[in-house]
């Protein structure tokens, strides 16, 4: 009887070691600098009701494809910080407090998305193209 109750139990934390798992493979991903694999992954994860249900999924996100946009030029790299924002405004919404900022997988989010858009904002001033 106790060997069964022993091995549900180890089971039952070996599910949740591996639910974990999930975010922290991806902030892997983007601690080395490798956003790629990281969106990847967090393509494969996003359809799952449960990984989406917590605020860490939205900075995740927004985390991943901030990295992304800042390599990319043009059309994509708008799009990408602009569904970044996106994502990282729905992460405020569900976590007001903004406790996950503090971690460094995080932290750099937000300056990417200012740094692009007040970047865009000055390509936008310098070609003086304004309806009058």
């Amino acid at each position: 009887m106790k060997q069964i109750l022993f091995s549900t139990i180890a089971i039952f934390m070996v599910v949740l070691g591996i639910k974990a798992q999930k975010y922290e493979s991806i902030k892997q991903y983007l601690i080395l600098q490798t956003p790629e694999k990281a969106k990847e992954e967090l393509d494969k994860n996003w359809s799952n009701p449960k990984f989406v249900a917590k605020p860490e999924a939205y900075i995740l996100k927004a985390s991943v494809l901030s990295a992304l946009g800042s390599k990319a030029e043009g059309d994509a790299q708008v799009a990408l910080i602009d569904e970044s924002e996106k994502h990282f405004e729905e992460y405020l919404q569900k976590d007001p407090q903004m406790s996950l900022i503090k971690d460094p997988a995080y932290s750099n989010t937000p300056i990417i998305i200012y740094s692009s858009l007040f970047n865009r904002g000055i390509s936008f001033y310098n070609k003086k193209d304004f309806q009058a």
